[in-house]
């Protein structure tokens, strides 16, 4: 069990790395590089993770620009939630350098992946 006192966000122990160390930035994007492929679908589609890692950007840092929460975020990139605004879908096209017909691909994609884990989920039941 976590001790409340002791948990420490993800972003404030990258960010305490980064003032450390000089080379953990370069470190961090390339085993980011390294997990992108594990983010896209199994016939290699982007999903809003892929396009989020590509991007260089935490959950956190996403929702900042967006103007969001990292729940949101969250929720976007494991096809739980597919319905963001426009003006949310336009800072996302922004921060994450695509066009809105790769966002929408990307949400749908993940939404996809949702439904295939959930298919699999119900087999093995």
């Amino acid at each position: 069990m976590i001790n409340a006192a002791m948990s420490v966000s993800l972003d404030d122990k990258i960010a305490e790395r980064k003032a450390q160390d000089p080379k953990f930035e370069a470190r961090l994007r390339k085993a980011a590089e390294g997990l992108l492929p594990l983010a896209e679908t199994d016939d290699g589609k982007v999903t809003m993770t892929s396009l989020r890692i590509a991007a260089g950007l935490t959950q956190t840092e996403l929702a900042q620009k967006t103007n969001s929460r990292q729940p949101n975020i969250s929720a976007l990139e494991a096809g739980q939630r597919d319905n963001p605004n426009r003006d949310t879908m336009r800072l996302l096209c922004e921060a994450l350098s695509c066009d809105m017909n790769t966002l929408d691909l990307a949400i749908e994609n993940s939404k996809a992946m949702l439904a295939q884990f959930d298919n699999a989920k119900n087999k093995r039941t």
